[in-house]
């Protein structure tokens, strides 16, 4: 399973100066610049790898393949919050009775039951900071009958991912993310309605 952020890299144009300095007046080196913190797995030198780290990424937090389903990180139970119309509106997964792990945030439309977004923050494990942030956005057909793309912003960047029927007619998802990466698929990735969904533990079986 998958997941992503733009990552651009600029090169900066440099002026090449004759400088005259004095023996006397020596400068000592400066340390060179800290590099920016990466993602785990995160290599600027293989797409390859950086992509099974992508996918690593997003199979720890959704699942695509065989049907969407939330992922409940081990540990951890799932408490739901319904809004005014009983939508579910927020699922917060909890360890050791009260220290909030992950939440993820259902963000709809005015007027529309459909999900357009999710927003999945996982937390420190003492709760005061925020480890990242992965959002979902779904795009709908005019009708809003079926979905044509999923958008995926996450810290290894951005990414479009695609429906596409095979050979046997089921749908299989072809994601390009920006950057340093290949492009993968997930087989037998039925569609998300933006509707229903499961729950599914790390491992993959699916859970109350």
């Amino acid at each position: 399973m998958v997941t992503l952020a733009s990552i651009a890299i600029v090169g900066s144009s440099v002026s090449a100066l004759s400088l005259s300095i004095s023996p006397q007046a020596t400068t000592p080196n400066a340390p060179p610049p800290s590099p920016e913190p990466q993602p785990d797995g995160f290599s600027f030198f293989s797409p390859a790898a950086n992509s099974a780290a992508f996918m690593a990424y997003i199979n720890e937090r959704v699942q695509f393949s065989p049907q969407f389903a939330i992922v409940r990180p081990e540990g951890t139970h799932a408490v739901f919050a319904n809004d005014g119309q009983g939508r579910t509106s927020d699922i917060a997964f909890i360890a050791n009775g009260s220290v909030t792990l992950r939440k993820v945030t259902f963000k709809r439309a005015h007027g529309q039951e459909q999900a357009d977004a999710l927003m999945i923050t996982t937390f420190s494990q003492d709760r005061d900071t925020t480890n990242d942030l992965f959002h979902i956005y779904l795009n709908y057909s005019g009708d809003r009958e079926r979905i044509t793309h999923y958008t995926l912003d996450t810290p290894y960047g951005p990414a479009l991912a695609v429906p596409k029927r095979n050979a046997n007619g089921l749908y299989d998802l072809s994601v390009a993310p920006l950057g340093a990466y290949e492009n993968f698929r997930i087989a037998n990735a039925q569609p998300w309605d933006g509707g229903a969904f499961l729950i599914a533990s790390a491992s993959g079986a699916e859970a109350a």
